[in-house]
């Protein structure tokens, strides 16, 4: 069951070429399938490289890797994807292509699954603004298809490598594809499992950082007489901004801390509003989530919050404000010296609190 590659020309100078005459139908399919890859490599570095930033927080995002090594895969990944489509679509060294392409995908394709068992909602970024999405099963079967397209190119192209080294006749049929699809099926499942005992590892220091801290302080949340320092938040458009004490405008700071997972959070979340409404205008007001931007996007939209919710972009904010529980609501006064603060879910009597304290 397999098509015939027939040699045809015996010229020394330019070595022998082959006829696909017997290939013609799966030949087509390859080259419609090499082009559909190529784009899709071209269009994922192009979409990176306008909004390298983006594609900076979805890294962060995975929480696999930290620190310098988050620029440099900012860059390099869309350069390697740059040269994988350029080589798929002008058909060069197409068999390495294909064979980095499949180990690439496989990879980016372990981790999506890693996060999306988790219940993780974070965006892959992908492609740039064009893959603002969260991460679902959706992508996962995504991007398998897209290994499966590039594992065909490597059975595909292998087989033509094996036909102008050998003599004769050479076949291919769809045993070399089975073949090529069990490795890398095997590759897959060691980049899965790699992948987690990363991201495990990576969980597994931050609780011990906690628990250490706490044992250390004896405190598990930040109480009256407290000082808070200056720390730095996240804009929604990536822009830092330091908050400062003593206060600039001798204003008192209310600050809500919440995660975007957590449960009372979200119950507590009418009485954050109520509270930002009424004292908005008088205070400075900071709700603060301590995860990643796409999770907190898709929060601010699904729950309808008309302030901005910040994020943090330094660990000193986690150590300084304890937030190992949420949710909390902090009272500081202009000097950055906690006044009164709520832990856990509110209710219409702390609600009457807080701003009977804030207006004192």
């Amino acid at each position: 069951m397999g098509a015939t590659v027939g040699k045809k020309g015996e010229s020394k100078s330019s070595g022998p070429s082959y006829s696909f005459t017997g290939l013609s139908n799966i030949s087509k399919t390859v080259v419609v399938l090499r082009v559909i890859l190529g784009i899709v490599f071209l269009v994922s570095s192009v979409t990176k490289f306008s909004d390298l930033e983006s594609f900076a927080e979805a890294i962060r995002n995975f929480k696999l890797i930290g620190g310098i090594l988050i620029p440099i895969t900012q860059y390099t990944i869309p350069v390697i994807e740059l040269i994988l489509g350029i080589c798929l679509l002008v058909n060069f060294q197409t068999l390495p292509a294909s064979q980095f392409s499949v180990y690439l995908i496989s990879f980016f394709t372990a981790m999506v699954t890693v996060k999306v068992i988790a219940g993780v909602e974070i965006s892959c970024g992908c492609f740039g603004e064009l893959s603002s999405d969260k991460i679902d099963e959706i992508t996962i079967i995504r991007n398998l298809l897209l290994i499966l397209i590039g594992v065909f190119l490597v059975s595909y192209y292998g087989s033509i490598k094996t036909a102008s080294e050998g003599e004769g006749k050479v076949q291919y049929n769809w045993s070399e594809f089975v073949t090529a699809l069990k490795k890398f099926s095997l590759v897959l499942v060691i980049f899965f499992f790699a992948t987690q005992s990363a991201l495990t590892g990576v969980q597994n220091r931050i609780l011990k950082n906690r628990i250490i801290f706490l044992a250390e302080s004896g405190q598990e949340y930040l109480v009256s007489g407290d000082t808070v320092s200056t720390f730095t938040i996240l804009h929604d458009n990536s822009e830092q901004e330091a908050v400062q004490f003593p206060s600039p405008d001798s204003s008192k700071s209310l600050i809500f801390i919440m995660s975007t997972s957590c449960n009372p959070c979200k119950k507590t979340l009418p009485y954050w509003k109520k509270l930002w409404s009424e004292l908005h205008t008088e205070l400075n007001v900071f709700a603060i989530a301590i995860n990643p931007y796409d999770q907190v996007k898709y929060y601010r939209i699904e729950n309808d919050v008309a302030y901005e919710i910040y994020t943090i972009s330094e660990d000193s904010f986690v150590t300084t404000f304890k937030d190992y529980k949420t949710p909390q609501t902090i009272l500081l006064d202009k000097k950055g010296i906690v006044e009164r603060s709520w832990l856990g879910q509110l209710a219409n009597v702390q609600v009457r609190e807080i701003i009977s304290f804030s207006n004192n």
